[in-house]
């Protein structure tokens, strides 16, 4: 039935015993890891966050996309076939692409392999930290947060070299002392920033010239 002016409220489950009862997967159907569930929640997530197919393509695609680093031209049948052809990994081999390497591949000529690569390189000098931080896919990080993040340490590095000074618990505090910051949300930040492989992929990027600062904003 409706409850208040448009959410649906389920009153209950109807039994039919004609219908095969609904069985949870048990491990990704992309890459065949267990699956985990966060305890009081019901959605089932894969852990293989680095070597699962699917969430890299996911990933990539949410990376370029419009709102995040608005990469225009890298939709999700190119970054597929560059996945494909090997020359993406991860996000930051966005930033190796080269003309010759896209001119070679399947529907790119030298104009549309020229674009994407300018397209890229607009990428890399005009992104902001609260952008890259919110492309990266931190859980409960969007850009509402990414930005109070980033009036407070301006940079990836600058918020990396936070959390490497102190335990994570002090660094939780920290964060969580930004207006509009909880306890899971700042909790989120912290193992983002202290994952070993999402640090080897900042380095990576930070290699490429991708570690932005944000920009003052006069008030």
């Amino acid at each position: 039935e409706k409850a208040g002016e448009i959410i649906p409220q389920v009153l209950g489950a109807t039994e039919r015993s004609d219908q095969p009862r609904f069985v949870a997967p048990t491990v990704c159907p992309a890459c065949d890891a267990p699956l985990d569930r966060e305890d009081g929640r019901v959605v089932l997530r894969c852990p293989n966050r680095v070597g699962c197919p699917a969430q890299r393509q996911a990933a990539l695609e949410y990376f370029v996309g419009r709102g995040q680093l608005n990469i225009d031209g890298m939709g999700e049948k190119i970054i597929a076939q560059l996945v494909d052809a090997g020359l993406v990994h991860d996000v930051a081999d966005i930033f190796d692409l080269t003309l010759p390497q896209l001119a070679g591949l399947e529907r790119f000529g030298e104009t549309s392999a020229r674009n994407l690569i300018a397209a890229i390189a607009t990428a890399r000098t005009t992104t902001t930290f609260s952008r890259l931080l919110a492309a990266l896919g931190v859980p409960n990080v969007g850009h509402t947060v990414a930005r109070l993040v980033a009036a407070r340490y301006r940079s990836m590095s600058a918020l990396r070299a936070a959390a490497a000074a102190v335990e994570p618990e002090a660094f939780v505090t920290e964060l969580s002392a930004i207006d509009g910051i909880g306890d899971v949300i700042a909790a989120a930040i912290d193992r983002f920033v202290r994952d070993p492989h999402l640090a080897a992929l900042l380095d990576k990027l930070a290699a490429r010239g991708v570690d932005p600062v944000e920009p003052v904003v006069e008030v």
